[in-house]
C-alpha cells in the first residue's frame, strides 16, 4: 500500500491464491519496533523478526485453507508511528509433495 498509511497497525493487501498455497506477509518499519508491537495478523504466525536502532522488519505466514483473495491482513498489538517502508502480500504456489508437518519457519527455509 503506501508508506504513511496514517494508522498505527499494519494492513497488507489481499491476495489471490489456491488451497494449500503459502502466504507470505512482509513489513519494513522506518524505526525501532518490539515484537510485540506487532503481533501476527489473525490466522498467521510469525516466522521471524528483526529490530535494528532506526528499522525493524516482520515476516508472517499461513497455509490457505481456501482459494480465492486473502483479503486484507491487519497486525494486532499496538502498532507504532504511522510510516512503514513497505506491506507486501505474497502467495508462494507449494508442491503437491510438501512436507505439511514441517514449521512455517523451516517451510520457508529460513535460517537466524
Amino acid at each position: 500500500y503506501t508508506s504513511c498509511d496514517k494508522s498505527a497497525e499494519s494492513t497488507f493487501p489481499s491476495v489471490s491464491g489456491k488451497y494449500g498455497d503459502m502466504l507470505l506477509l512482509s513489513m519494513a518499519f522506518d524505526d525501532t519496533a518490539n515484537v510485540e508491537d506487532f503481533e501476527p495478523p489473525s490466522g498467521t504466525e510469525l516466522v521471524n523478526w528483526i529490530n535494528g536502532s532506526d528499522e525493524a522488519g516482520f515476516l508472517y505466514a499461513k497455509t490457505l485453507s481456501a482459494t480465492g483473495e486473502t483479503g486484507e491482513q491487519t497486525t494486532l498489538g499496538s502498532g507504532g508511528s504511522k510510516c512503514k517502508d513497505a506491506l507486501i502480500s505474497l502467495v508462494v504456489r507449494m508442491r503437491e509433495d510438501h512436507d505439511k508437518n514441517q514449521t512455517m519457519a523451516s517451510r520457508c527455509q529460513l535460517t537466524t
